[in-house]
């Protein structure tokens, strides 16, 4: 048995055997250096920029534009050096990440969310709801039984106390 998290938007076993209590919904944001706002209004705007991106994840609806006379792809192991690696590029760059994770890190590195400039990536990567990930072969009761805790963590607001830490 095991539980990660997913979202009928993923592809693969982690779009399967999801909970019936959404967790969080996700929302991706293109961040840039303060000092160098980025003009986005549509995907072409980012045409000749370079995406600064964390290995190990994917990218729906922006993989595609990725490649020679598109995007350019930076991919970085970690958080820490995305935004190094932004501000040095400063103007030629972006990155984009979840807004949850961007918040945290942000925190984490002692980054002031006010030295960057956000805004929504929504029309590349829609926002999505996370639900819990059940190994298919999961126990009956043990389902039973964290189906009915998150739906009480839910409902008596400990989800979003949790959630609230990581804003």
């Amino acid at each position: 048995n095991w539980i990660w998290y997913g979202t009928p938007a993923w592809k693969g076993i982690q779009s399967a055997n999801l909970s019936k209590t959404p967790l969080l919904t996700v929302r991706h944001q293109l961040v840039t250096a303060k000092e160098h706002q980025l003009d986005f209004n549509q995907l072409a705007d980012l045409y000749g920029k370079t995406a600064i991106l964390l290995s190990g994840f994917d990218y729906p609806g922006l993989e595609e534009h990725l490649g020679p006379n598109k995007i350019k792809a930076l991919w970085v192991k970690n958080y820490k050096l995305a935004f190094k690696m932004l501000n040095r590029l400063k103007s030629k760059a972006f990155f984009i990440e979840m807004d949850l994770r961007i918040n945290y890190n942000l925190k984490k590195l002692n980054l002031s969310a006010a030295s960057f400039n956000r805004q929504s990536f929504a029309q590349v990567i829609p926002d999505f709801t996370l639900f819990l990930a059940y190994s298919p072969t999961i126990d009956t009761g043990l389902y039973t039984e964290i189906e009915s805790g998150v739906e009480q963590l839910k409902n008596n607001g400990t989800l979003a106390q949790i959630i609230n830490q990581y804003q």
